[in-house]
């Protein structure tokens, strides 16, 4: 194996490790994947699928694999208790990487955004529209709609531009039939959306999304 793999180990050294080895017992041994759930997948400028670490989770394992605690001193509930807090983290950690890479996507299109509230529950476009704008959306307006009987959410929009849209359509859940495309140019905002009674309140950050069906 000496073509494969470079260490500064010497001989002597890497055979103690070997006599070592045969004497540890594998429920001792303690292993982890970095599979796709430490990963993001990405196409570079030369057309390669690659994979890209997400870092933050990776090191929170790392931290967590290596840690130095007296394991005589810690209780099962305890180790469980540290392993959730560093996975708590670690995911944490990956959702505000997500948020952030929204917001840049967001910002980076510039579309402005119209929350209407096309139903009769109070107050749901306020919300919505300070939960959005919270999220990286450029939210310029918010109010009732032209009726308050909308049963679905419909999103209009004037500028064709796609990360937003798809983003809202991700969010809002809304169907191919009730994204409509309007070709008024004079429009002076760029994506309206009409919140129907089917609409529940956000309680999670959008996920984006690039294509629209």
């Amino acid at each position: 194996m000496a073509g494969t793999v470079e260490t500064d180990l010497q001989l002597v050294d890497i055979l103690e490790l070997a006599d070592l080895a045969d004497e540890i017992n594998s429920d001792n041994v303690n292993m982890v994947i970095l599979d796709d759930n430490y990963t993001i997948h990405h196409t570079t400028e030369q057309g390669a699928m690659v994979l890209l670490p997400l870092q933050e989770k990776i090191d929170a394992v790392v931290t967590t694999m290596f840690a130095e605690v007296e394991v005589e001193a810690q209780s099962q509930a305890e180790a469980i208790a540290v392993q959730a807090a560093a996975m708590a983290e670690a995911e944490r950690q990956v959702q505000d990487q997500q948020l952030a890479e929204l917001q840049s996507q967001l910002a980076a299109e510039g579309a402005t955004v119209v929350i209407q509230n096309g139903t009769d529950v109070d107050g749901i476009d306020a919300e919505t529209a300070l939960f959005l704008k919270e999220q990286g959306f450029d939210v310029v307006q918010f109010g009732p709609a032209d009726i308050q009987n909308y049963p679905h959410t419909v999103i209009v929009d004037y500028s064709g531009k796609e990360y937003t849209l798809g983003t809202l359509v991700n969010f809002f859940n809304v169907t191919p039939e009730n994204v409509r495309r309007s070709g008024n140019s004079s429009s002076n905002v760029d994506i309206r959306v009409i919140i129907g009674t089917d609409f529940q309140p956000p309680n999670v950050r959008p996920k984006s999304s690039m294509v629209l069906q």
